[in-house]
């Protein structure tokens, strides 16, 4: 008695995986953008930059190693910043994935928020660039959440107007990380806040950090 076996191949237009949809380069840098592409039959995998093929030379090169995909620019130049596109094709369709090349630095990420008196507090933050912040805008606002009781428990919070200090970066250190501290001094007493930071450089403003809640002395939690 004979037994067969039977492989099914799953067929279909190419997928694309960006896991970094945008990249921080300076000018004079190495830098790569990376794709990864899962298609059968398998796909042919182009870049495009500015609505055109990308013209590949020395300094400018792509790299296959199975489904992952790479551009690799040498010595950035301004002129490099923009959007790349991973297309990838087949017999079944195109599929194609955005990547964004930025002189603007990374979003800033808060290392530590403390109290410092019942109506000032300090916080550090770090920010990943390789040239020059010129400053930081600093937002800020009051929220309260309230809570309320009975059988089905739920929680509404009320907002106030963001208020926006901006801050000398205090440094021409070209990076990589950027680091600063900061007192934010005249708040109410037994209140909530959030916070969220903006870094500008030559190239301009980034992306808003992640927004930070805090309260000063007495505030219920």
């Amino acid at each position: 008695m004979s037994k067969r076996l039977c492989a099914y191949v799953i067929t279909d237009k190419p997928e694309i995986i960006v896991h970094k949809p945008w990249v921080h380069a300076s000018p004079g840098i190495r830098t790569q953008l990376d794709c990864r592409v899962i298609a059968w039959p398998e796909a042919e995998v182009e870049w495009y930059f500015m609505n055109k093929t990308v013209s590949y030379s020395s300094r400018i090169v792509k790299h296959s190693i199975g489904h992952n995909h790479s551009l690799v620019i040498r010595n950035v130049i301004t002129k490099d910043y923009g959007f790349y596109l991973c297309r990838a094709s087949n017999s079944l369709g195109i599929t194609e994935a955005a990547i964004e090349l930025s002189g603007v630095a990374n979003p800033a990420v808060f290392k530590e928020a403390k109290s410092i008196s019942k109506t000032a507090y300090n916080f550090i933050w770090e920010v990943d660039c390789y040239t020059p912040i010129v400053e930081y805008q600093f937002s800020f606002r009051q929220y309260r959440k309230y809570i309320h009781e009975g059988p089905l428990r739920a929680s509404t919070t009320t907002t106030h107007k963001w208020h926006k200090l901006y801050i000398p970066s205090g440094s021409n250190a070209i990076g990589p990380v950027h680091a600063r501290s900061f007192n934010l001094t005249g708040l109410a007493e037994a209140t909530h806040y959030e916070a969220f930071v903006v870094s500008r450089n030559r190239y301009g403003s980034s992306r808003p950090s992640k927004v930070i809640r805090f309260a000063t002395e007495g505030a219920r939690k």
